[in-house]
This record gives C-alpha cells, structure tokens and sequence, in this order.
C-alpha cells in the first residue's frame, strides 16, 4: 500500500464476529505512507502497519493494513 491507493475498510476476520457488522465507509484514499509499528517488548509477535486513510465523510482514519482492501493502486 502507497499514497495514492484506493481502499475498502474490512473487519478482519480473525478479530471475530465484529465482521457481521463491518462499519461500510466507502472507498478511501491512503494519504501518508504506511508506518510500520514494532511492540519493543514482543518485537516477535506484536507487530503490524499503521495507514492514514481520508474517507469520503471528510474523516481521517488511521487503520491497520490488514484492516484495508485495495480498490485501485496507484501505479
């Protein structure tokens, strides 16, 4: 994912049953550059990246990538 990229917000399956009420916020556009996040005290297991998405309501909306769908890279 790159600025520039068009995603869906998706409730990841693996945080359970939250997806049946999965939040449709349309299609967003990724506006900074994904920010990789490492916990210092399990750098093993916890661990993940972080993305800026603007959203059609106006809203800026930090999420998880595998919170994220990609519609339309930006190549």
């Amino acid at each position: 994912m790159k600025v520039g990229d068009l995603v869906r917000y998706h409730w990841p399956s693996f945080l359970g049953c939250l997806g049946n009420t999965v939040d449709d916020k349309g299609i967003g556009i990724i506006l900074e550059e994904p920010k990789v996040w490492v916990d210092s005290g399990a750098p093993d297991r916890n661990f993940g990246t972080l993305v800026v998405v603007k959203w059609p309501d106006g809203s800026i909306v930090t999420c998880e990538e595998d919170e994220l769908v990609i519609v339309n890279e930006n190549r």
